[in-house]
């Protein structure tokens, strides 16, 4: 056997040899990340920008963004609650450079009537319910509800994914920024569709130059 081993190993240097040496070889070398150029037409049909950011579901909001918070390093950068007229839940978006978390947690209301009687009708998301949020949450405990891509175009995205085979959540919707504060401008259409099990894939663009 160890015969055969020291053939086998002659017989592939020799095969290395006359490969590297071949005339039908082309040298080829490292162009770097700042030069690579993607040529893979078949791979993408739609343009996707970056990982915008993941929202978790959680049984108490404000604990929840607070731990991670102080764990990471992470600035609290927008909220939608009952302070801003949000009655069906709280939501919490950390931000540490690119990095983006939302959390998110109903509050102790039965019904979406209850919703509307305490003025909740301006919600961040159109998509979220209080049944949805609780449900979710007695189901799988704190976990990850949705990983938002930054797309060009979130309605083309929708189309594009349902039309290969992707199971829609959320129809194409635009959110708008209609408070002025002199602070953010324009507003995001967002779109959903199954990734796996309870979890959903966001597509994310900007409209109107919104730079929130």
């Amino acid at each position: 056997s160890h015969r055969r081993r020291r053939r086998r190993r002659r017989r592939r240097r020799r095969w290395i040899k006359r490969t590297m040496t071949s005339p039908h070889v082309t040298a080829r070398k490292l162009v770097g990340h700042a030069n690579f150029v993607r040529s893979n037409p078949c791979s993408d049909a739609f343009e996707v920008k970056r990982f915008h950011h993941i929202e978790f579901f959680a049984g108490d909001a404000t604990n929840a963004a607070s731990r991670f918070g102080v764990g990471l390093g992470m600035g609290l950068a927008c909220k939608s609650d009952a302070s801003t007229g949000n009655g069906a839940f709280a939501s919490y978006v950390m931000k540490s450079n690119d990095l983006v978390f939302a959390f998110t947690a109903p509050y102790d209301v039965k019904d979406e009537y209850d919703v509307r009687a305490r003025g909740g009708d301006s919600v961040a998301h159109p998509g979220h319910t209080c049944a949805q949020l609780r449900e979710f949450f007695e189901t799988h405990g704190f976990g990850a509800r949705a990983v938002g891509l930054e797309v060009s175009d979130a309605r083309a995205a929708f189309e594009e994914s349902v039309k290969r085979g992707a199971r829609a959540v959320l129809a194409p919707v635009e959110l708008k920024h209609t408070k002025d504060d002199g602070c953010v401008k324009g507003g995001q259409i967002i779109s959903e569709v199954e990734l796996y099990g309870d979890v959903v894939l966001r597509f994310v663009s900007a409209v109107d130059g919104f730079d929130g």
